[in-house]
């Protein structure tokens, strides 16, 4: 049973990470279009008026980011969002035993994707030299967003490795546990059936007494 509910919370925290990741993954979707649009925004031959239009899809882009990482739950809790300055340490209990190697720990920042986390809440195109910086925390939210990508895909195959450990050792343990049942059972049967024959003899030997004691009987009345 305790191996059981270990496989159990194995997977339950691979969906956890894999809803994460698909949180990531959108977010990926959106950062080359900022790059793209504060690399058209930092050259001189836009205009003001164009300016604008790129800004407000700038932003729209940037808001659409933080709105991911807000909605992005598993079972109401908000992954990729710190709520109220909450930052969580999420334990993850896929072994038998309270010890690192029965435990997968996430640490408080591991999952934060939210704009203030990636760098890119006070980038904006309004104007040549703001796109220009906007370029390099764009840059940066890019490599950090990978870098938690490839977190979570090393903890996903770390949970994979032990859940086929869990499968071997519930097989297993299944196996001896029949093997003990069926070794009872025979013992069980056996001693049962040497009750069975002791029950028998005794029931033999008292009727055979009891015979002899008639037949004593009858030959001295005869006699």
């Amino acid at each position: 049973m305790g191996f059981r509910q270990a496989y159990r919370n194995a997977n339950d925290a691979v969906s956890y990470l894999q809803v994460a990741e698909g949180g990531m993954a959108e977010q990926a979707n959106l950062l080359p279009r900022l790059r793209e649009l504060a690399l058209r925004s930092a050259s001189d031959t836009v205009s003001n008026e164009e300016r604008d239009i790129i800004e407000y899809e700038y932003r729209e882009l940037s808001d659409e980011i933080q709105r991911i990482a807000e909605s992005t739950r598993y079972a109401d809790e908000q992954l990729l969002a710190a709520t109220d300055g909450d930052y969580k340490i999420r334990d993850f209990q896929i072994g038998l035993h309270h010890e690192a190697s029965s435990q997968l720990t996430l640490g408080p920042l591991d999952l934060l994707t939210d704009d203030d986390h990636l760098g890119i809440s006070t980038t904006s195109t309004w104007n040549k030299e703001d796109a220009q910086q906007g370029l390099a925390f764009i840059d940066e939210a890019i490599n950090e967003l990978s870098s938690q990508r490839s977190f979570i895909g090393s903890y996903q195959a770390s949970l994979s490795s032990s859940m086929a450990h869990l499968e071997t050792q519930i097989e297993t343990t299944a196996s001896a546990q029949s093997r003990i049942a069926d070794t009872d059972y025979a013992v069980e049967t056996a001693t049962n059936i040497a009750g069975k024959l002791k029950v028998t003899a005794a029931a033999k030997v008292m009727v055979d007494a009891n015979n002899f004691s008639a037949n004593a009987l009858k030959l001295l009345k005869q006699s």
